[in-house]
């Protein structure tokens, strides 16, 4: 009865320890390729006539930040920033950003499989020399450049 109880104990012990190594097995990030590692940091664009400016923060996670900044470098207070995530899908840049509750993780992929979406936007940038662009086969196609640091402004 005692090797029983033992055996069962130890059997438990196992099982928690396997699903812990396989719920982070499945959960880890996969390690970035040499042009999505390229991408990481904050681009931004010159703001635009009567606009603002865009700033988007690629982190190597592959979750993103869209924000917006005001003629005079202040965060633009009529919108709030965006969260996101991001990857390279046809030699594209894609952002896809959320409005409300996200879906993430295992519950995520699961949402996604059920044809279950998250409310929000996605938008491709074309992959050109050292910068993003938006619309590229536009007629006026938006550039961003790289930055080294756009920390905004608060309002005074």
């Amino acid at each position: 009865m005692m090797r029983r109880k033992h055996l069962l104990l130890v059997s438990m012990i196992l099982g928690v320890l396997f699903l812990s190594a396989a719920a982070y097995w499945l959960s880890r990030p996969r390690h970035l390729a040499p042009d999505e590692a390229a991408l990481v940091g904050t681009w931004l664009c010159q703001p635009q006539p009567g606009g603002p400016c865009t700033v988007l923060l690629l982190n190597p996670d592959r979750t993103c930040r869209i924000r917006w900044l005001d003629s005079a470098g202040n965060e633009e207070q009529a919108r709030s920033p965006l969260p996101g995530r991001w990857g390279i899908q046809g030699g594209r840049l894609v952002v896809a950003a959320f409005h409300g509750v996200r879906w993430s993780g295992l519950l995520g992929s699961l949402a996604r499989d059920l044809g279950i979406e998250e409310r929000g936007g996605a938008w491709a940038f074309g992959i050109e020399g050292g910068r993003l662009v938006f619309g590229p086969g536009s007629d006026s196609p938006v550039n961003l450049r790289r930055s080294v640091d756009v920390s905004p402004r608060k309002p005074e």
